[in-house]
């Protein structure tokens, strides 16, 4: 028979949407918290440039006719851009996917 004492069907639900309700909410907060400690080592071990000095002031100065030397491939020759520039005629053509065959 149905006991007086223990709770409904109804009741019971809303006891477990309580208690998941605070256990979303305690994750929630808990998770923030961790973020923001691991926000704070983080600032802390690696706390950036010093603003003091300019970031290439150790670095010798560049003459101004300096080029840097052209890309080499594994056969020792020179790279060169493809024709027609990287995306070839502008996006604009047909495509030219093809699948299967044989």
């Amino acid at each position: 028979m149905w006991n007086p004492q223990s709770p409904s069907p109804a009741e019971r639900r809303d006891r477990g949407l309580g208690r998941l309700r605070a256990f979303t909410t305690a994750s929630v907060v808990l998770a923030g918290t961790l973020v923001a400690v691991f926000a704070g080592l983080a600032a802390r071990d690696f706390p950036g440039h010093d603003s003091g000095a300019p970031a290439n002031a150790s670095a010798a100065p560049q003459p101004e006719d300096s080029q840097q030397p052209a890309a080499a491939d594994d056969n020792g020759g020179t790279l060169q851009a493809p024709p027609g520039g990287f995306f070839g005629s502008g996006g604009g053509g047909r495509g030219r996917a093809t699948s299967g065959g044989s």
